[in-house]
């Protein structure tokens, strides 16, 4: 799914990407979905929550905006560290900042809103 929204987004524009880009993007972009899949708890008891992903490039950046109805998310960005190698859990949001040049999150009009960018080489 992911996959898809971003290779349409390639196909869309000049396909003058490093492999290097793609990867490290369309990877950063995977975890953060995954995180908010595994993670986010809805607002009502028996709701869920709805996820929206888009993806964006202009000549130098790739950004991928991930936005979520669900409960205010508790992380702290500048806190994170990778998970040790034994560990099966811990390592999304630590992979995503590794991978993207900026990672940032923000509670905005009761949404939880991920942008993830990765300057191009």
């Amino acid at each position: 799914m992911i996959q898809d929204l971003v290779a349409e987004m390639y196909d869309s524009v000049p396909d003058d990407l490093h492999a290097t880009d793609r990867i490290r993007f369309e990877s950063a972009v995977v975890e953060i979905v995954g995180n908010v899949i595994e993670h986010a708890q809805p607002v009502q008891l028996h709701g869920g929550v709805r996820m929206r992903v888009v993806v964006s490039r202009d000549e130098r950046t790739l950004r991928g905006v991930v936005t979520d109805d669900g409960q205010s998310a508790p992380v702290e960005l500048s806190t994170l560290t990778m998970s040790g190698l034994e560990d099966v859990d811990g390592r999304g949001l630590a992979m995503a900042l590794a991978l993207s040049s900026d990672l940032h999150y923000e509670r905005v009009a009761g949404r939880n809103r991920w942008i993830v960018t990765c300057d191009c080489t």
